[in-house]
């Protein structure tokens, strides 16, 4: 089970960490996930919480941003594609 938390931040500071997951998320989808991010199954759970900032902030996850990313941030966790390594 895992716990949860109550946090008190400010408007402003949601939207910076809104900003922030949707960067990451966007660099997984683009470049692939490394296999820590893989196996610590971090794209859900930035995902499940990029939702819930979005909740916070405007009452609703139906946005055309989450709309429009939502397929391809779903397919990426069923079928996560490794990072390939820089040389």
């Amino acid at each position: 089970m895992q716990r949860t938390f109550t946090l008190t931040v400010t408007e402003n500071q949601l939207y910076e960490l809104n900003d922030a997951a949707n960067e990451v998320i966007t660099r997984m989808l683009r470049d692939g996930q490394d296999e820590a991010e893989i196996k610590l199954r971090a794209l859900p759970e930035l995902w499940g919480a990029f939702k819930a900032i979005s909740m916070a902030l405007l009452g609703t996850t139906d946005t055309p941003g989450i709309r429009e990313i939502e397929p391809r941030v779903l397919a990426e966790i069923a079928r996560p594609t490794l990072k390939r390594k820089k040389q």
